[in-house]
């Protein structure tokens, strides 16, 4: 027996707990990963990466990363700071205890990737199983090489459904039937290669496959402080290159929960460092809202979403609501980006797209930035610092 517990905390306050925790064990923890075992919060727990975190040798909290919560906010501050840069934060903060974006804008802040999934099971044993011999991962691209991607006078739609591979609409019926772009766990790459695979094997042609979510890992680019934000996106276009994406996707909620920090925007100077360090990159996408950051640089556009559909929206509503989108942004070709949240099922994507007109084409991802950045309509701005 190493330490008996039975009885040693009755009483004790979360921090208490956690400060016991890090003076006798934080020394003997790995700094390359922090566990949260957060999620439902309560007495309901469902630590499914836990066996990942002993297998890590992790340090294991869910502190508090609200302000408000001063004690254990500055104890996950002590944390964070500590790891070392571009180092995993797994699991899933408290939804009891504090927001997502409070949670990510913190780990950010000290340039730490989020991997934000708390139920992901059986970790300790997938992150052990290697790729097939000789694997290469092969994208579905769609862009034919000295084919000219001219648009015609029509609003193009792409669909991106967002949260990642597995969550949503994967295994639901309709995948791939139209063309539908798919955020992918980058760093799965190496945390668990035969998962991913699977993913790029069962893909079908119209299954494109797009490097998320701010960097290798969730993260919010405007909180990443910015002498570490080139090292942030080399890493992710590192591991863009090896799964064969030539398309990125930024999302910044920064400020979500602050008052009146509804603002999914990226400043100029966030945007150049994706340009300059993505070189390969054909499109960029920004939001999870609709947001207003666009541009385009040498025919590489970064469009942000026009539209989320929710999961909940009457179907008819969500159809008139895209409407009356090509109705307000008149200029022809329109460029309508369409964030899918990840309980969307294609099927459904399918029913609201057929009630909308023959001036409306949905095209894949890849040909959609390609005739956006050969004739955008749109106005080019960035969000502030």
């Amino acid at each position: 027996m190493k330490e008996d517990l039975r009885g040693k905390f009755i009483g004790q306050s979360d921090y208490e707990i956690y400060t016991w925790a890090y003076k006798k064990y934080w020394q003997k923890c790995s700094k390359d990963y922090l566990v949260y075992l957060g999620g439902e919060g309560g007495k309901l727990m469902k630590p499914g990466i836990a066996d990942f975190g002993m297998y890590k040798k992790a340090f294991f909290t869910d502190a508090s990363t609200n302000p408000a919560d001063t004690l254990e906010y500055r104890f996950a501050k002590r944390l964070f700071r500590e790891m070392k840069p571009l180092s995993i934060v797994m699991g899933w903060h408290s939804y009891r205890k504090d927001k997502e974006a409070q949670q990510v804008a913190l780990a950010s802040s000290y340039a730490l990737r989020v991997e934000g999934l708390h139920t992901l099971p059986n970790m300790s044993f997938n992150t052990q199983i290697g790729l097939t011999p000789g694997y290469k991962f092969k994208n579905n691209h769609n862009i034919k090489s000295g084919k000219k991607y001219i648009p015609e006078n029509k609003v193009y739609l792409a669909c991106i459904q967002t949260d990642c591979l597995g969550l949503g609409a994967w295994t639901e019926p309709g995948r791939g039937d139209i063309p539908y772009a798919w955020e992918v766990t980058m760093n799965w790459v190496w945390l668990a290669p035969a998962m991913l695979q699977f993913f790029y094997d069962e893909s079908t042609p119209n299954d494109y496959f797009i490097g998320s979510l701010s960097g290798p890992g969730y993260m919010y680019p405007k909180s990443i402080p910015m002498e570490y934000l080139p090292d942030v996106v080399d890493k992710a276009y590192e591991l863009m290159q090896k799964l064969d994406l030539n398309s990125f996707e930024i999302m910044e909620h920064t400020n979500y929960w602050e008052s009146g920090g509804l603002d999914d925007d990226v400043p100029k100077e966030i945007v150049d460092v994706y340009y300059d360090r993505m070189p390969g990159a054909i499109g960029f996408a920004n939001g999870y809202r609709p947001a207003h950051t666009f541009a385009v640089r040498d025919g590489v556009p970064f469009i942000s979403f026009d539209y989320y559909l929710s999961e909940n929206r009457n179907e008819d509503e969500a159809a008139a609501d895209i409407q009356e989108l090509a109705n307000l942004n008149a200029k022809r070709p329109y460029f309508c980006l369409l964030h899918i949240r990840e309980f969307g099922h294609i099927e459904r994507v399918k029913r609201i797209l057929a009630k909308l007109g023959p001036d409306f084409e949905l095209v894949p991802l890849d040909v959609f930035f390609k005739y956006a950045g050969n004739a955008p309509t749109f106005t080019t701005r960035y969000g502030k610092r």
